[in-house]
């Protein structure tokens, strides 16, 4: 799965709902529908993404984290990039070029809210639900 295609299925999700939970169940179920390929293709760029963010412009990045969650662990700062991530394209390359946009995308969550941990479970679960096996069964499946 290349970005663009992952980035249209997190768009689309944001386009039906705005609320986390809704959100989630809108992509497990449109991930269900993929071939295994691509779930795992999602699964991947997630990932990927969630380092990018750190590799692109940390410190300003870091430092949006630490304002609007007023502090953080290292868990709550991958999960504050995949809440950033999980806002789709046009939040994340805003956010990218200048941090302060963070402020505006939803100015009245609370410090906590700023983050989306089951977002990286949302591969995970679609795969379960497809194939009734465990995604890191596989994994272990291949390092074998």
């Amino acid at each position: 799965m290349d970005e663009e295609q992952f980035r249209d299925i997190v768009d689309s999700s944001l386009d039906r709902s705005d609320d986390k939970k809704e959100q989630e169940r809108i992509l497990i179920s449109k991930l269900e529908e993929l071939p295994l390929n691509d779930i795992l293709g999602f699964y991947y760029t997630t990932n990927i993404l969630v380092w990018r963010v750190d590799e692109l412009d940390s410190n300003f990045i870091l430092k949006a984290c630490n304002i609007l969650k007023r502090g953080f662990s290292d868990d709550g700062y991958i999960y504050f990039r995949l809440w950033l991530i999980s806002k789709g394209k046009e939040t994340y390359y805003k956010a990218i070029d200048d941090p302060g946009y963070l402020s505006k995308v939803e100015p009245t969550l609370k410090y906590y809210e700023y983050e989306f941990e089951v977002f990286m479970y949302t591969a995970i679960k679609a795969y379960e639900n497809k194939t009734g096996e465990d995604l890191f069964d596989y994994f272990r499946l291949i390092e074998d």
